[in-house]
């Protein structure tokens, strides 16, 4: 089963995400990435990245926890099919690649009116 995002309310005293991942022997859940962020997103199965916040700022990780893309932008949307995010950082709005490059440079835009309209 692929690692997917669970909700504690454990965590340092407030809701907190991490990762499992299910045990095929006995049906049970293993922690995979601690309870540590925000909030986390499930992990792309094209890219094999998954969105975080974590202060406040969204970045995205791999299943080893590694943060390909760090986390400094004020927002973020998944990765589409086509390989790409967007990302609004300072209130401008840009995509970038599943390795953190960008692909259009950030630029003034309706991105931080609407998050589902860009120009």
């Amino acid at each position: 089963m692929p690692i997917e995002n669970m909700e504690t309310d454990k965590a340092l005293g407030q809701n907190a995400f991490g990762y499992y991942n299910q045990n095929f022997e006995d049906g049970s859940f293993v922690l995979q990435i601690g309870y540590q962020y925000e909030n986390a997103y499930p992990f792309n199965p094209e890219t094999g990245l998954a969105r975080i916040v974590t202060g406040g700022k969204f970045g995205f990780i791999d299943v080893t926890n590694y943060p390909v893309v760090k986390a400094i932008y004020d927002d973020a949307k998944d990765y589409t099919g086509n390989g790409h995010a967007m990302v609004c950082l300072n209130g401008k709005g840009g995509l970038m690649d599943s390795k953190g490059f960008a692909i259009r440079v950030l630029r003034e835009s309706l991105y931080m009116k609407n998050m589902n309209l860009y120009i």
